[in-house]
């Protein structure tokens, strides 16, 4: 399975939080560095750990434990037994897990328009093309994204201007 999440920061509501708005979203075990974003790296980690997961219970960030690691050239986390890494930009923190991390790929889709839900799924669409690829974004039983065929779960987020997407790396190799 696999999850992603992007924030975009040029949100006015994405702006800085304070120690109280952290206290809202933590779980007790949470491991987590210094870091001027530390709220939405710990949320985007937390929103990627829960799409991953892949159940129909609504999220509840303090609910899922997250320990970030900072090594010598990335930021990186885990939760359980899930990896995940960041990619931090002036513009957006976008968080992707898996439990076959090595396998997954993502992409990230900048608009001057606001992106929709429906909207990104014809940016994935034509990702895909690109690559030679002919999939449909569908859903599985629980109303999550799949492409099809051949079934195959992925998944997508949104923020204003961006979308990201997370798909098994076999599906273009």
């Amino acid at each position: 399975m696999l999850g992603i999440d992007i924030v975009n920061l040029n949100d006015p509501l994405s702006q800085r939080k304070d120690d109280r708005a952290l206290q809202l979203i933590k779980h007790s075990k949470d491991i987590s560095i210094m870091h001027t974003e530390l709220y939405w790296l710990l949320w985007a980690a937390k929103e990627a750990v829960f799409k991953c997961r892949r159940e129909a219970v609504n999220f509840a960030p303090a609910n899922i434990p997250v320990e970030i690691i900072n090594n010598d050239k990335d930021i990186l986390f885990v939760s359980e037994e899930l990896n995940g890494l960041f990619q931090i930009e002036k513009e957006f923190i976008m968080a992707v897990c898996s439990d076959d991390l090595e396998n997954t790929k993502f992409e990230i889709f900048k608009k001057k328009d606001r992106i929709t839900s429906g909207s990104i799924r014809d940016d994935i669409l034509a990702y895909f093309r690109l690559n030679n690829k002919i999939f449909e974004v569908g859903s599985d039983d629980l109303h999550l994204p799949v492409l099809l065929p051949p079934n195959e779960p992925i998944s997508i987020s949104h923020h204003l201007n961006l979308g990201a997407l997370a798909y098994p790396k076999y599906l273009i190799e």
